[in-house]
């Protein structure tokens, strides 16, 4: 991540927050997949929470906590809906966005497919923690915190996953 694009965003750099987005997209959208488990679902609560992003990110106070204060962003956004009544349907299809030849981009695409379908069939209680360590990428301590669980226990779930 580049502290540069998160302060010249924060400053009103549009072509900055373009490159933030950019990198930052999959893996706010796979953040989503993991709370929501629906892909219209998650895709449209990840696209709200990068749009409110933008909004806030002049109250972000240290530009390095950027991939984590994103995450906490998509994760009330899905918590929101969820609270709404809905309930989330299974996962079906995997992010997209992939490029290259086509091939190539359906190998991709079916491999993804495979790692969703491996995820949705864990209980609950591991799906999530699973999803946000390895999907969204965020570390142990990060998903503690989102959860509200003790470290030890997301270890522990990630070690029976």
């Amino acid at each position: 991540m580049n502290v540069q694009d998160v302060l010249a965003a924060q400053a009103g750099d549009t072509e900055a927050f373009g490159r933030l987005l950019a990198e930052h997209q999959d893996r706010a959208l796979a953040c989503a997949r993991a709370w929501l488990r629906d892909p219209e679902e998650a895709r449209d609560a990840a696209q709200d929470a990068l749009l409110d992003a933008m909004l806030r990110l002049p109250q972000l106070r240290d530009p390095l906590a950027f991939p984590a204060w994103l995450r906490r962003v998509v994760v009330k956004h899905c918590d929101r809906r969820t609270r709404g009544g809905q309930r989330p349907a299974p996962l079906s299809a995997a992010p997209e966005g992939v490029g290259g030849d086509l091939e190539q981009a359906a190998l991709h695409r079916d491999a993804r497919a495979a790692v969703w379908a491996a995820v949705e069939a864990l209980p609950e209680h591991q799906r999530v923690v699973v999803a946000l360590h390895y999907l969204a990428e965020a570390p142990q301590d990060e998903v503690a915190v989102l959860l509200g669980l003790p470290l030890s226990t997301v270890k522990k779930r990630l070690h029976d996953a």
